[in-house]
């Protein structure tokens, strides 16, 4: 059985992944219609567990909640990752935050009204797997270091 990994290894992980995001620049993203980060953060998150899942077998929660008041930049809808008692979000920085967020003491993330948590990339996503982040994934993966 293989032992999780620690919380460094998931950060350094995650770390990595912003890495080839940038990497793969953003006409992938413009391809989908969106401007990486800002109104990406669902695609990013979704894209980052499957990285993950692939990376160490773990399997983190998709996490989205609406803000109705300003958190600290954030006033409308975002997405995130937790496992384990860490958040991980790659999308930060579209609210002026730090780019990467790994914390068990998250300032900001978990203070807005509850959306959708579930199990990221569930089987019954296929179809909008395949249509939203297929590409996306492509175009990232190339750029991951091992």
């Amino acid at each position: 059985m293989q032992m999780p990994p620690s919380h460094a290894e998931i950060a350094q992980a995650v770390s990595n992944f912003r890495a080839a995001i940038d990497a793969a620049g953003p006409q992938p993203w413009a391809a989908q219609d969106l401007t990486f980060p800002r109104g990406a953060c669902g695609h990013a998150t979704e894209l980052l567990a499957r990285h993950l899942i692939d990376k160490f077998g773990i399997a983190p929660d998709y996490v989205s909640q609406w803000a109705h008041e300003d958190i600290g930049g954030w006033t409308a809808s975002h997405a995130w990752l937790e496992w384990e008692g860490l958040t991980l979000d790659i999308t930060g920085d579209q609210f002026g935050w730090e780019p990467v967020i790994v914390t068990t003491d998250p300032t900001y993330h978990g203070r807005g009204d509850n959306g959708p948590r579930h199990p990221a990339n569930l089987p019954q996503q296929a179809d909008w797997w395949a249509q939203n982040c297929a590409a996306l994934w492509v175009a990232i993966s190339a750029h991951l270091k091992t």
